[in-house]
């Protein structure tokens, strides 16, 4: 009998790992490791306390801690003992620190075993077990028994290294917290994961800066298989070296991993949901409250979300379904909730689907609807992760069949984070060869952070004019990519890229076209935007280019008839009256909806909205990827101009880091001059070259920042800048001053025009055009600096004589 107290402390402290790791991620668990823990804590305490010859009652753990510590020490001796009461304090910290794994168990179990070697080598400080194994060993061994017991010390202790960086992150991050994560955690409280996410930032981004990527043992199955092979593969073991420099068809962005790029977004905190008792408590309420109208019947069952819990009332017979639902705002105010909307009936079921506010909403995080392999393994293209369902499963959608998108809302719905969303989904899952994207950003602070990602076909566009301009040329390219499909017999992009791929060419890219407050487009440009908008929404679809229009006020004269007519899918977030609420969904129902994130989606191929609840990402977060993602293409650009070195990563690295890319994309930003020249500055302090030089070369990769398709190429993007539209087509006015520039200093270029006079590529270009026919510089050779090929008095004379 003297055996069982023992017995069961060290089955207990042993198994309880097990059930641990098994559970790790349910919340019922965390119960469990505090238990656990405070197991390890009592039995470590009676344990120091513990005197052979003393009365129990003189132990701190009183008799039950006396006789508890007497049977531990009387069977595995004090120093494994102690070792065994620490084993729940290390779990359960590494529990709590998400750290707890089956690697990490063994390794903690390693170390209980070579005390117990040591132990055994030695009896005296061990027990019963000890002894029995020591008289076991010397019987058959020897002297033997201690280079047997030697070498498993070593053995089992070996792994202990490795438990020690998980142990020393986990007791930072446990007692950096005062409250245990899963209870009385408020959802919109993220500051116990800015810890975790920096350092996967930081961890991140001393990956991703790494042309060469080293070859991985252990690494997860590429996703190259996926939406006709367009997501994010692995690198090849070679990447071959540029045929030209400036040349931008090599980049490919293997660099990029999605998986490592989830790490950037905030882990989601553990939240404690609502209880089935408290849904049950309402339902009862929602069936004594309309009874008290005069409606019979009772809640069958309900399904939980995380902002909405949707009851499925069944009305007795004889019931007219509009009586029911008549009293939405009634029953609202008899169950004391913001508002009550009423799905009646709900499809294939003969119910009414009662929505009501749950007491305390949950935040939806985006990163844990981006992990799911629905996403990660999307058989189609453009798939995008949406929201969650009022029963609480993920919903994703691929903008591909939809074909276009109209999103409104009013300020802090979520209409912003919604198209945030949608970006950071293409961004991760697709290269820049299979995806391409325009962006129009009429309050210029929206998607400024995306400026420089290699995914755009032009700068982030911010002036009304340009966002006209920019809709002509996509429906020019549209027409170009049906002339191409017209001369192949396909009738889609799918189908041209699989013929593409038999081939062996490259398959043309999906262009999806953002535009964020069209209501401002629409009420200043009208029909010029108007028009363009409406071709591309009605035949853009089969070639590839889908839109995403979002707006502030879905009043008719924004959203008007051709627009809605070419825009079956449609989201609504909370608007401010019925008739906004008619506009978007052709029904009432959106002014009830409780704002960040709540909406109502029309799917395609149907007309009854389904309510959805969209996932939280912020600015932060998605800095964070476009960072990435930027500092990735930028260092091959960098290092294609400069050279493969480390001070070049580094200087690309600063470049983005200081917020200094948009001086390398656009010319047009005030300050942008200023900026590149703190960028060549730095360069040239860095590399040790002539800041002139470096500056050269980077009005070079401005030129040729984004990677044009083939569409532009046969319908060019033509500058849109004021200066270029001012110029007459005669001498240009500054023609005089370039001139003498490049005479005083005996050499000049378009790239150094463009610096020294400020102006824009085309215009410098055409001046350096302009001289040459007029005789004062020699021909061009590529991209060399030309020398003038006349005096300073011969060049007086030239421009008197033309009158300048």
């Amino acid at each position: 009998m003297h055996w069982l107290l023992p017995l069961f402390y060290i089955l207990l402290l042993v198994a309880v790992p097990w059930i641990l790791l098994a559970g790790k991620k349910d919340k019922v668990y965390h119960l469990v490791a505090a238990s656990y823990m405070l197991v390890g804590v009592f039995l470590f305490i009676s344990l120091l306390s513990y005197r052979p010859s003393a009365l129990p009652y003189q132990n701190w753990g009183g008799a039950v801690g006396h006789y508890s510590a007497g049977a531990l020490a009387s069977s595995v001796g004090l120093l494994a003992g102690f070792a065994l009461i620490l084993l729940p304090f290390a779990v359960g910290v590494m529990h709590f620190a998400k750290r707890l794994s089956l690697g990490n168990l063994f390794r903690a179990f390693g170390v209980l075993a070579a005390l117990l070697a040591l132990t055994s080598a030695f009896p005296a400080a061990g027990g019963a077990v000890q002894r029995a194994v020591s008289q076991a060993l010397s019987g058959t061994l020897g002297w033997g028994r201690f280079l047997l017991l030697g070498f498993l010390f070593f053995l089992f202790l070996w792994p202990f290294w490795w438990l020690v960086g998980p142990v020393k992150e986990g007791l930072t991050s446990f007692f950096g917290k005062i409250k245990l994560p899963s209870f009385r955690r408020k959802p919109e409280n993220r500051t116990t994961t800015q810890e975790t996410a920096k350092r996967n930032e930081n961890r991140i981004e001393s990956e991703l800066v790494r042309v060469e990527k080293v070859e991985k043992k252990d690494e997860e199955p590429p996703l190259q298989e996926t939406v006709l092979g367009t997501q994010w593969a692995d690198e090849p073991e070679s990447a071959p070296e540029p045929d030209e420099r400036g040349a931008m068809s090599d980049y490919s962005g293997q660099n990029l991993n999605v998986r490592e790029l989830l790490l950037l977004f905030n882990e989601p905190p553990p939240v404690k949901e609502m209880d089935d008792s408290e849904a049950q408590k309402i339902a009862e309420l929602i069936t004594e409250r309309l009874a008290e109208f005069g409606i019979q019947g009772r809640v069958v069952d309900f399904k939980k979300g995380p902002v909405v819990t949707r009851y499925e009332y069944e009305p007795a017979p004889g019931i007219k379904l509009s009586r029911v639902v008549g009293l939405a705002d009634d029953l609202a105010l008899r169950i004391k909730a913001l508002s009550v909307r009423m799905v009646a009936p709900l499809p294939g079921k003969g119910l009414i689907g009662i929505e009501v506010p749950n007491p305390k909403r949950r935040v939806v995080y985006f990163r844990e609807l981006a992990e799911r392999e629905e996403f990660l393994r999307a058989s189609e293209p453009l798939t995008f992760a949406l929201g969650v369902d009022p029963g609480g499963e993920p919903r994703f959608e691929s903008l591909a069949r939809m074909p276009h998108l109209l999103i409104a809302g009013t300020t802090g719905s979520g209409k912003s984070v919604c198209i945030n969303t949608l970006l950071s989904c293409f961004l991760m899952a697709y290269r820049h060869q299979d995806m391409r994207l325009i962006l129009v950003d009429p309050k210029r602070v929206e998607l400024s952070f995306y400026e420089g990602v290699p995914h755009l076909l032009m700068p982030v566009i911010k002036d009304r004019k340009q966002a006209g301009e920019a809709l002509k040329k996509a429906v020019a390219w549209m027409e170009i990519r049906y002339r191409h499909f017209a001369r192949e017999g396909v009738k889609d992009i799918e189908s041209h890229n699989r013929t593409a791929a038999d081939r062996g060419d490259d398959p043309i890219p999906y262009i999806v076209i953002v535009i964020d407050e069209f209501s401002d487009l629409m009420l200043t440009m009208g029909k010029e935007v108007e028009e363009p908008l409406a071709r591309l929404a009605q035949m853009a679809r089969a070639v590839g280019i889908h839109l995403v229009v979002a707006t502030q006020r879905p009043s008719v004269d924004v959203i008007t008839g051709i627009i809605k007519a070419n825009f079956p899918v449609r989201i609504a977030f909370k608007v401010p009256s019925r008739v906004d609420s008619r506009t978007i969904l052709d029904e009432m129902g959106a002014e009830k909806l409780l704002g960040k994130g709540d909406m109502l989606f029309i799917p395609p191929g149907s007309a009854e909205p389904t309510r959805l609840h969209g996932p939280f990402v912020s600015e932060e977060e998605t800095g964070r990827l476009a960072s990435a993602i930027i500092r990735d293409y930028l260092t091959h650009r960098f290092q294609e101009a400069f050279g493969r070195t480390e001070e070049v990563r580094g200087w690309a690295d600063w470049t983005v880091r200081e917020g200094l890319v948009p001086a390398l994309t656009r010319e047009d930003e005030p300050g942008a001059e200023d900026r590149l020249s703190l960028i060549a500055e730095h360069g040239a302090r860095v590399l040790g070259r002539s800041q002139d030089e470096i500056a050269d070369e980077l009005v070079n990769i401005r030129n040729s920042y984004y990677i044009p398709i083939e569409e532009m190429e046969e319908a060019p993007v033509e500058t849109l800048s004021e200066e270029a539209s001012g110029f007459s087509g005669e001498l240009d006015p500054l023609l005089p001053e370039a001139a003498r520039l490049i005479v005083a200093r005996g050499q000049g270029s378009a790239t150094m025009l463009q610096r020294k006079i400020k102006v824009g590529f085309a215009r410098a270009a055409r001046i350096m055009d302009q001289l040459e026919e007029l005789g004062i510089v020699e021909p061009g050779e590529g991209t060399k600096s030309r020398r003038p090929i006349v005096s300073v008095e011969e060049l007086e004379a030239k421009l008197r004589g033309l009158g300048l």
